[in-house]
């Protein structure tokens, strides 16, 4: 059983349930702290950030090490750049890197402050509230 299963048979279990609640703002569509759905080219698209483990974490930074040719990423973090954001959101959706790229600035954007948040552990609230 993979992780979203688990998840949804957890919530099943405790009678939870959650709407789908589209952000006009943002194009999320929340489903839980680890996937979310935004909309990429006019489809929905699921972005699994449960399916991220260690190895795919080395594997992300040894791309951006060659996409980069040693160049030092923003302030030195990667979390900070947009072309490591992009690989880890193409590793948790499936949606090719150069396909993210493409997108329209809002969309682009939406995914990449959801990543960046994802890998830095700030949840949505704590955005809202300005933390």
């Amino acid at each position: 059983m993979n992780f979203k299963e688990e998840f949804e048979d957890a919530k099943r279990e405790l009678g939870i349930t959650q709407e789908k609640i589209e952000n006009e703002n943002t194009g999320i569509i929340e489903d839980s702290d680890f996937i979310k759905v935004f909309k990429v080219n006019n489809k929905d698209v699921e972005f699994d950030f449960g399916i991220l483990t260690g190895n795919k974490i080395v594997e992300a930074k040894k791309r951006l090490k060659k996409i980069t040719k040693g160049e030092m990423t923003s302030f030195g973090f990667d979390e900070f750049d947009d072309r490591y954001l992009m690989i880890i959101a193409s590793v948790a959706s499936g949606v090719p890197y150069n396909t993210l790229l493409g997108l329209k600035f809002k969309e682009y954007n939406a995914i990449k402050k959801c990543t960046r948040n994802f890998l830095l552990g700030i949840s949505e609230e704590d955005t809202e509230e300005g933390i």
